[in-house]
């Protein structure tokens, strides 16, 4: 123990002495190096990033300021955050020789890695230059800031270098309603700990910041800009002795507790102490994330956002002992629980070997929804204290039901669809209530959150939909076969009306809302004074035109209309439900409302002008961007997953590279939630728009785990020959799969059925070798390796 106590400050002696700088690597570096980076656009070095850990993270602008950011909570939903509290505002280094003070807060360059961040600085006026790294750990509520400084010149260099923390102690958005009441902070430096501690006045809330080198004195720097609330702060001053040439290391420490001060204490204890072990840790933890449902593909912008989103979803994996756990919708002003970003999320998050995550979003909306509504109905926005804001909006119930049946097929997790089943049948008892009418559509407010649109909504159809075929097969595999049958029954129905009285022929488009005529001139109003304000001429021309052609006499008739085109009328393909003939054509439609980076959330806002690359950016020199008039990657991965339904991979691939434009746009190693860099820096729901259509249709790996089968559709696109996935888990087996043009190489850990389901056309196969007949629609492969070879 006594070798880890001293490390850091023996560290910090023997770099000391180096004669060129960077002639050799830190621990920290040498483990941090060994990872794939991504440097950051230096245009965009006054925008957000985030280094994070399951308990704690960092946000603030990748120059090294931490400026008021975000809404939620106004200004405050940047700094480090221990949900469910902040612990700071910010922290700040400062530079200084006998003449002047230098800040360390206009970085040159950026750079991300899986495991944390690097902010590079050129401090000429001081002959330095300088490296923040940005680590923070897994399991701790604790992060590690080590700085490297290098004496650029021939002279040595004598002068000091200064920590400053700001403490901003309050709780999470929401705080109120779980009696959490911010009060004024104050801090003082702990000799025993070499650290300085705050607290809240009036709550056990504690952030402890520090160094392993002894301070010269204490005193704060003057570095940190726009702080406000009942802030404390504390720094301390360093002495910096630089012979010409030489380089240093030290490490700074940050660690917090919502419950005590002795827990903060010894996690402050075992960060110092314990560095390399955690970041070790860390490092293990997301090489095992790596190896997982590893792809190799011909596209490598793909292939990389699909890596790094996996990471990304790592990121905002959250844990807060004593409330839940799960995956938070976004950061920076989202960073808590939702139910429609983590259904959506869990079903990328299978495909993209991430189980484990996926068990925990479904398992935190069970537990919430079951505590809050106790009708099935499952709750829309949970803030990290445990605060229910919204109990659920229509859509997310019936799209639980699906997301829990996908994850069981990849899983075979009958303990947790056990536990949802009475969630479920309560869910569907309690979506039938909300049929206003009783014509087998649920009434209310889905995706599109537009005031009005909350009559019959598609999204919400076509989600039930696919809600009773998986409740029918949930029913099936727990014994209960009436209520299969009365499920499965349903489904059918529901399918037959979505293709008969939800499909608008001369939009060749599934319909936004069903409602009657006076309902939809209201909501035809909206959309015209919508357009016209947003000054989209070429909607208001289109919108006046149904306009004149709409009846609006004073029938209650609920008829289809498609005047918003919002990405929801495509949910019917994402799900699988449209006939082939209405699919190809909404596909078609589709392709109308998108620009070079995807899918208009709402059609009538696009921009016209903005159909290539150098229109789009021309544009954006002249207009805010923000989410009226959005590109989203949510519908952007949706109509690549309705492309793949309908065996149309070359669509799919288009809005995927499209999707893929946005990644690492502004924030390196993500992709924003309004595509190109707006909203959320790292976004849930990514994960779905990214994996389900590589790996459940372009690897067509579509799993029945409950049954140890798995089936194998794969259809690549034209323009890909060869790609591989390697070491997707699927339930306790293992699956890979190589493909060379005809030639397939499958392998997996335990010897499951295999179903290689043989293209239309294919003339002969070759398995293993031998020519075997195709008698079926698919080959059943046995044995953990097998190789095809397919003669079209």
């Amino acid at each position: 123990m006594l070798i880890r106590v001293l490390f850091p400050l023996l560290l910090l002696i023997n770099w000391s002495c180096q004669k060129e700088p960077n002639s050799s690597l830190s621990p920290l570096q040498n483990i941090l190096e060994q990872w794939e980076s991504i440097p950051g656009n230096t245009d965009y070095l006054g925008s957000s990033y985030v280094s994070a850990g399951d308990q704690l993270y960092i946000v603030g602008h990748q120059n090294g300021q931490f400026p008021n950011l975000g809404w939620h909570v106004q200004g405050e939903m940047g700094g480090i955050w221990q949900h469910p509290i902040k612990l700071m505002d910010a922290y700040a280094f400062q530079i200084s020789n006998h003449e002047q003070t230098v800040c360390l807060d206009q970085a040159v360059q950026f750079s991300n890695y899986p495991l944390g961040s690097k902010q590079d600085f050129q401090l000429s006026s001081l002959g330095l230059s300088a490296e923040l790294y940005q680590i923070v750990a897994e399991g701790e509520p604790a992060a590690i800031i080590e700085i490297h400084l290098h004496n650029q010149t021939q002279q040595a260099f004598d002068g000091l270098l200064n920590f400053t923390g700001i403490s901003d102690l309050r709780p999470v958005w929401l705080g109120a309603r779980t009696n959490m009441l911010d009060q004024q902070d104050s801090s003082y430096f702990d000799k025993t700990l070499n650290a300085w501690i705050a607290k809240d006045q009036s709550n056990p809330w504690y952030a402890i910041w520090g160094s392993s080198l002894s301070p010269t004195g204490n005193q704060s720097s003057d570095c940190h800009t726009e702080i406000q609330g009942k802030i404390a702060q504390g720094g301390n001053n360093y002495a910096i002795q630089l012979e010409r040439g030489a380089s240093m290391v030290a490490q700074f420490y940050l660690a917090g507790s919502s419950k005590s001060l002795e827990e903060a204490q010894n996690t402050y204890l075992k960060t110092k102490t314990q560095v390399i072990q955690l970041i070790e840790e860390k490092a293990q933890k997301f090489q095992n994330l790596k190896n997982r449902s590893q792809v190799n593909l011909p596209d490598s912008k793909i292939q990389e956002a699909f890596t790094w989103t996996k990471y990304a979803s790592e990121w905002l994996h959250f844990e807060v002992p004593g409330v839940a756990g799960g995956i938070a919708a976004g950061i920076p002003d989202y960073p808590w629980w939702f139910g429609c970003d983590q259904t959506y999320s869990a079903r990328g998050l299978v495909h993209a070997g991430m189980p484990e995550l996926a068990k925990r979003a479904l398992e935190s909306l069970v537990y919430f929804s079951e505590k809050n509504n106790g009708t099935g109905q499952v709750v829309h926005e949970v803030s990290t204290n445990g605060a229910v804001y919204n109990p659920g909006n229509i859509n997310e119930t019936p799209h639980f039901i699906a997301s829990l049946w996908e994850y069981f097929q990849w899983t075979g997790d009958e303990e947790l669809l056990r536990k949802a089943w009475p969630m479920v049948k309560k869910g569907l008892n309690w979506l039938e209530s909300k049929d206003l009418d009783n014509n087998g559509y649920p009434d209310g407010h889905g995706m599109m959150e537009i005031q009005g649109m909350d009559a019959e909504m598609i999204d919400v159809i076509a989600y039930t939909q696919e809600a009773y075929a998986a409740a029918a097969q949930i029913a099936l595999f727990l014994g209960e076969p009436l209520l299969y049958q009365d499920f499965q029954k349903k489904a059918e129905i529901l399918q037959k009306k979505i293709n008969t009285e939800w499909w608008v022929d001369h939009e060749n488009s599934f319909a936004d809302f069903r409602a009657s005529r006076k309902k939809a001139s209201s909501l035809l109003d909206a959309a015209i004074v919508r357009a016209d304000t947003l000054n989209k001429p070429w909607s208001v021309k289109d919108l006046q035109a149904a306009k004149d052609a709409l009846n609006t006499g004073n029938s209650n008739t609920l008829e289809p209309y498609a005047f918003y085109h919002n990405w929801v009328v495509n949910t019917p393909l994402e799900t699988g439900a449209a006939d082939s003939s209405k699919a190809l054509l909404a596909l078609r439609t589709a392709k109308r409302f998108t620009n070079p980076y995807g899918v208009y959330v709402t059609g009538i806002d696009r921009k016209k002008a903005a159909q290539d690359l150098a229109a789009f950016a021309a544009l954006k020199a002249k207009e805010d961007f923000n989410y009226t008039g959005a590109v989203m990657t949510l519908p952007t991965g949706v109509q690549a997953i309705a492309a793949c339904q309908y065996g149309q991979m070359d669509d799919a691939l288009d809005y995927l590279q499209r999707m893929a434009r946005s990644f690492s746009y502004a924030a390196p190693g993500s992709m924003y939630e309004v595509s190109p860099d707006y909203g959320m820096l790292v976004q849930a729901w990514n994960i779905y728009a990214l994996a389900k259509p590589i790996v459940g249709f372009f690897f067509g790996i579509q799993p029945e785990a409950q049954h140890q089968r798995i089936n194998l559709r794969p259809q690549l696109p034209s323009d890909w020959q060869n790609a591989s996935i390697s070491q997707l888990p699927i339930g306790d087996n293992l699956l890979s799969m190589e493909i060379q043009g005809n030639r397939y190489k499958i392998k997996q850990r335990k010897d499951w059925e295999l179903r290689f389901y043989v293209p239309k056309g294919t003339q002969s196969v070759q398995l293993n070798g031998v020519i075997v007949a195709i008698n079926t629609a698919y080959i059943v492969l046995e044995g953990k390796e097998n190789s095809l070879e397919l003669s079209p």
